[in-house]
């Protein structure tokens, strides 16, 4: 639809350049029953309790699923997702994380799940935080992916149609019938009983062989529908669906009206919800893109201290520190998974020697297998961020923050990367998504230890032991020799001190090492909290301000 030779979108009540009031009623995002519902007629009449939903992604989040047993130790990944459909409902559902079609589900594709049966996730969901946000185990056992370009779908295995069964029934009535005629009336000729049995066994064989059958065909039936079913859906698009007409387009020219506040084109005279001609304040107005520039220079910071980090025992190795700390806009994201699947089997034999007195018989031999199947699964992948001055960055975040980034979401993270000698570490110091509201797992540059020597120590506690197992105590004459004639000589002639010696020089050496590497400590953590002070401070502004700020990054949109 166009006014003024403009396209016009979902929601927008009138036209950007006249004003005029358009109506747009026409371009809401329909849902495939209403678009099409003959598809699920079909496929309830052999699966009545279907269900399916169409929608867009709000938001994304990956969670993991273990099973542990003797000889399994499983774990699955999966999407939580929450899915709005036509009518502004929201459902929130796992899908299967590990297809190498759905393993990127962003924020704004348009999906469409399929039960035709109810199915759960029985698995122990791996972590608190996952299950602080997964609110149920439910999953669609079909899914299409109704992409710009193209159609996707997963298939989960619970759908695939019977294999045929193999008919055993009638042996148990051969038997049961030949051994109640035998036994039962004491037939003199068992033949009798077991033709009898053969009879019986025919007719219920034939029974049996048709039931399976009736149950084969029906499952292949069910199949069949399932199949068309889903050829139907994959020739629905996003297009049939309305969801390309609901989002304009953003540009960097785009400000916010200052009535509604909602986002409109800088190149607009009147605002495309509320009607307000904005004409006679563009000349103050700064733009979204600015104003999110704007915003990110303020959070940004990148410093490089030097740093000497006092040892004990050893030398004190100098180096610097770098920190950098940024707040940022998901522009998108690409993510592959990765699953590994290894079972291992182990046979034992076991042989016993059987004896007739003293004399040798023979040998048995007993042989067990067990196997041990390990499954481990993850993500990985890039993020490509909009910081300050339009600058567009690839990232590459751990598995914790990937899996909940969603497109559109605002981060802060910020980081220190240490070179002291040849020691190089890494340290995620703060990592926010703003939009979400949730803080991930760091560690700190503050209490770096392992810098010092602790061979030296060892080889003093070594050569103290050595001494105090020994006589040789001539330090200890010496001493005493020094001290003559003074009120200290009597203790350098009693024995237990004479003995005792190596252990009180060494007490008193680590007394020492106590106090000094106190002091050490001391200063290092005093330093390093002097680096970390301009980011800790730029935290905890931020942190005072969060509300503000999710509030402003909602209505910039």
């Amino acid at each position: 639809m166009q006014h003024c030779q403009q396209p016009v979108f979902g929601q927008e009540s009138f036209c950007g350049y006249c004003g005029d009031q358009v109506e747009s009623g026409h371009l809401a995002v329909k849902g495939i029953e209403s678009l099409n519902p003959d598809i699920m007629e079909h496929l309830r009449t052999v699966y009545p309790d279907a269900k399916i939903i169409s929608g867009k992604v709000k938001s994304t989040y990956y969670y993991k699923r273990t099973f542990k047993s003797s000889n399994n130790n499983l774990t699955y990944g999966y999407w939580w997702i929450e899915l709005e459909d036509e009518q502004g409902n929201t459902e929130s559902t796992s899908i299967e994380a590990e297809d190498e079609f759905f393993n990127s589900i962003k924020k704004g594709d348009v999906l469409t799940l399929l039960s035709p049966v109810a199915y759960r996730l029985y698995y122990k969901i791996a972590d608190s935080n996952a299950r602080k946000i997964v609110k149920n185990n439910s999953m669609p056992l079909c899914v299409i992916n109704h992409l710009p370009t193209e159609q996707r779908s997963i298939r989960d295995s619970a759908l695939n149609p019977p294999s045929w069964k193999t008919s055993w029934i009638w042996t148990l009535v051969w038997i049961v019938v030949a051994l109640g005629l035998n036994y039962g009336l004491d037939l003199r000729e068992p033949l009798i009983g077991v033709g009898a049995g053969a009879m019986a066994a025919l007719v219920c064989y034939l029974w049996e062989r048709r039931k399976n059958k009736a149950s084969y065909e029906r499952g292949q039936h069910r199949f069949s529908v399932l199949k068309q079913t889903i050829e139907a859906l994959l020739r629905i698009s996003r297009d049939d669906l309305g969801y390309h007409l609901q989002s304009r387009p953003t540009l960097d020219t785009d400000i916010n009206c200052s009535g509604c506040h909602s986002r409109i084109p800088g190149s607009h005279s009147f605002c495309v919800k509320c009607g307000l001609n904005i004409n006679t304040e563009q000349d103050n107005v700064q733009s979204i893109a600015e104003q999110e520039s704007a915003l990110m220079s303020e959070y940004s910071l990148s410093y490089t201290e030097d740093y000497l980090h006092k040892n004990l025992l050893s030398a004190s190795p100098k180096g610097q520190v770098e920190i950098q700390g940024f707040m940022a806009k998901v522009l998108s994201k690409d993510v592959e998974s990765d699953v590994s699947d290894v079972s291992v089997t182990t046979t034992q034999t076991t042989r016993t020697d059987h004896y007739y007195g003293n004399r040798f018989s023979h040998s048995s031999y007993d042989t067990t297998s067990s196997t041990h199947r390990t499954r481990r699964t993850g993500i990985t992948g890039n993020v490509w961020l909009l910081r300050e001055n339009g600058e567009i960055v690839q990232w590459e975040f751990s598995e914790q923050v990937l899996g909940d980034l969603d497109i559109g979401d605002w981060l802060f993270f910020s980081y220190s990367d240490v070179n002291i000698g040849n020691r190089n570490d890494y340290n995620r110091e703060c990592a926010i998504n703003i939009t979400k509201d949730r803080t991930y797992s760091t560690s700190s540059f503050q209490g770096i230890r392992g810098l010092g020597n602790q061979l030296l120590w060892w080889l003093l506690a070594g050569v103290f032991a050595m001494w105090f197992f020994t006589e040789y105590r001539a330090p200890q004459y010496a001493l005493r020799d020094m001290m003559k004639n003074t009120s200290a000589a009597p203790i350098f002639d009693d024995r237990v001190i004479i003995n005792y010696t190596p252990l009180i020089l060494f007490g008193l050496l680590n007394i020492y090492f106590l106090i000094h590497g106190s002091v050490c400590s001391r200063r290092n953590k005093k330093r390093q909290v002097e680096i970390l002070r301009p980011m800790r401070e730029t935290i905890a502004k931020l942190r005072s301000n969060l509300a503000t700020i999710q509030e402003q990054v909602k209505i910039w949109g």
